[in-house]
């Protein structure tokens, strides 16, 4: 016995074409409905969705289902939902599913209709074709909430990072009734590394929906709770086949299994379409977050994908009513070669995180609160780019990365950063920064105060700033010329040398 989501015209008694899931004619008549002992069960799940296949599956759509997708006028909710929602490599998905379950309904004393009788005693092929295989057996009440969070992450790290987080969460997501709060909390971490945008659909003509919160996502839930306790709608069935008919004549086993494949192969192909669309939109969109690659080629390739996924659709239902026309020739799948995604495209929030974990003299320079707009909301510099954080609207620190000057980013904070951007900051005569401040250290032969290893140095493309711990001023000649002033790191002093003044 197959389970199916119902859609228009289905109701008791109704043929089924059980590889399409397409309504057919009534061949079935009964005595009334008979109801099933019990009360309402509720069935909440989470999930992590990995590909538009397992999309489809928690969305309880087949592969020979998916071709239907090419067709817009066959398109139910769920359908749309996960048009609407290419999965692809580059994001994370986070399912929330709830189906609220009534006990089953079903007919008493079926039997076949005058009608389905004659046609059945004169051709059973034309029976199948008239009736489908299955009819309508049982069907439930009740309903089903889908919850969809996309997390759009900026590079393979970010993904990385946000994949352990939310799949160390997934257990917690509930809390009796409601949305624990630790997964809250969870999603609030998530969505500073990654863009967060949630999608709703509820089975029983609510729709879709647009939640801008987790909160909002929430009061959906308990009002769908609510609605479906009130007022349940019919949203599922399980089709039965017609067991006691023989198999129709000139309908041969090979050509129903032919005609099964060839749908189900048009319905993986949508599939397919679906995801490499999903693919050539995102990294088209985000085009900065790959290595260098022929934008119009892609393009072309995505007009390709999109023309022929309605051709696969078309095929299925020429299939579905001919198994003469069970072929797939002329619809080979469109290929593309997709560009390689980099591990890391913003140096900016990666310095970002480590200074607030490993950096606690840093650390009260970067809050979040300091964070105006978000890290990825940041200023570019003669092919640098660089964030600064204020408080109460007064510049404190700032994070700089130059690709030709560092491989990784740079903080500057304090009375270093007050005198570097005095100076301009990067768009001044020191340019980027180099390094991160460092201490002196103790230096036998420097003045008093030097060498107590409290004095702080930052070094820039043209130059440094030292900071004096006593007196506090910040000074852009150091009070020995211990070294030069070239591009270059400061050099390693051996132990035990002195330098003495002069020489």
């Amino acid at each position: 016995m197959k389970t199916i989501n119902i859609r228009e015209g289905m109701r008791f008694g109704m043929g089924v074409d059980s590889v399409v899931e397409r309504v057919c004619g009534e061949a079935i008549e009964h005595a009334g409905e008979v109801g099933s002992e019990g009360g309402q069960n509720a069935y909440p799940s989470v999930s992590m969705i990995e590909s538009q296949e397992s999309l489809l599956e928690s969305l309880n759509i087949s592969a020979a289902l998916s071709a239907r997708y090419g067709l817009a006028a066959s398109l139910d909710t769920k359908m749309k939902f996960a048009q609407q929602h290419a999965v692809n490599e580059y994001s994370l998905y986070f399912l929330f599913r709830v189906e609220v379950e009534n006990p089953p309904r079903a007919m008493r004393a079926p039997r076949l209709t005058a009608a389905a009788q004659a046609i059945y005693d004169r051709s059973p092929e034309e029976f199948t074709a008239v009736y489908g295989d299955t009819y309508i057996d049982s069907i439930y009440s009740g309903g089903e909430f889908y919850g969809l969070f996309t997390f759009r992450t900026r590079d393979e790290s970010s993904k990385s990072e946000v994949a352990a987080e939310l799949n160390g969460e997934i257990g917690n997501f509930l809390a009796g009734v409601e949305i624990a709060a630790s997964f809250q909390n969870t999603v609030a971490r998530a969505s500073r590394k990654a863009s967060m945008s949630i999608q709703a659909v509820m089975s029983g003509g609510s729709g879709l929906h647009n939640p801008a919160s987790l909160d909002e996502l929430r009061a959906l839930y308990a009002n769908f709770n609510v609605a479906v306790r009130d007022h349940p709608i019919d949203y599922k069935a399980h089709i039965k086949d017609f067991r006691y008919l023989p198999l129709p004549r000139g309908a041969s086993q090979a050509s129903r299994i032919l005609r099964r494949d060839t749908i189900e192969a048009c319905g993986r192909n949508v599939i397919e379409a679906i995801r490499q669309r999903g693919k050539l939109d995102y990294i088209i969109a985000n085009p900065r977050q790959f290595e260098p690659f022929d934008l119009e080629l892609l393009k072309s390739k995505r007009t390709a994908v999109n023309a022929l996924a309605p051709r696969w659709a078309e095929r299925a239902e020429q299939c579905s009513a001919d198994v003469a026309q069970c072929s797939l020739e002329g619809l080979e799948p469109v290929t593309v070669d997709y560009p390689k995604r980099l591990a890391v495209t913003d140096p900016l929030d990666k310095k970002w995180e480590y200074v607030k974990l490993h950096d606690s003299r840093a650390a009260p320079y970067f809050l979040e609160a300091y964070c105006v707009g978000g890290i990825e909301t940041y200023d570019e510099h003669d092919g640098g780019r660089y964030k600064i954080f204020t408080n109460n609207g007064a510049p404190i620190g700032g994070i700089f990365w130059h690709p030709q000057i560092s491989e990784e980013a740079v903080i500057v904070y304090g009375g270093i950063f007050l005198a570097y951007m005095a100076r301009g900051g990067c768009e001044g005569p020191l340019g980027y920064p180099r390094a991160d401040e460092e201490a002196l250290g103790h230096l036998p032969g420097w003045p008093a105060g030097v060498g107590d290893g409290l004095d702080r140095v930052s070094r820039f493309r043209n130059g440094v700033l030292w900071w004096d711990a006593q007196s506090g001023v910040v000074s852009d000649r150091l009070p020995r010329s211990i070294f030069d002033f070239e591009p270059r790191p400061l050099p390693r002093i051996p132990p035990r040398v002195v330098i003495r003044p002069g020489g």
